[in-house]
């Protein structure tokens, strides 16, 4: 699946929770689409709030309740960045880059772990 700005264009800096709701339900579309393996390529500018929804939303996280640690991690998924390289004067000098997203066959399991405090 390749994504060629949609994902910039629908989800402004200034954005609202209808559109934060949108967005999510548009990741959620893709993480459903997207077979074992497949990929998920995004182009785009890399604007603060567009890299932290994609790290927020496909990357585990540490979740804590109460005393214990869990690795949060719903979905499986490799995040790759490349940064295109436009040299060339002449035309579009903004940096884009590549977000390729791939799906993996397999889910970590969720990690209970106790913190022991002395």
């Amino acid at each position: 699946m390749i994504d060629k700005g949609t994902f910039d264009a629908l989800y402004p800096s200034t954005y609202t929770p209808e559109i934060e709701a949108t967005i999510d339900q548009m990741l959620e579309e893709i993480v459903r689409v997207l077979v074992d393996l497949g990929r998920y390529l995004l182009v785009t500018l890399a604007q603060e709030h567009i890299v932290k929804k994609l790290v927020d939303f496909f990357l585990p996280r540490l979740v804590f309740d109460l005393d214990i640690l869990i690795l949060n991690c719903r979905k499986q998924f490799l995040l790759r960045v490349y940064k295109s390289d436009n040299t060339d004067p002449e035309h579009f000098s903004m940096p884009v880059f590549i977000f390729v997203i791939t799906k993996l066959k397999m889910q970590l399991p969720l990690i209970p772990v106790r913190i022991l405090v002395s």
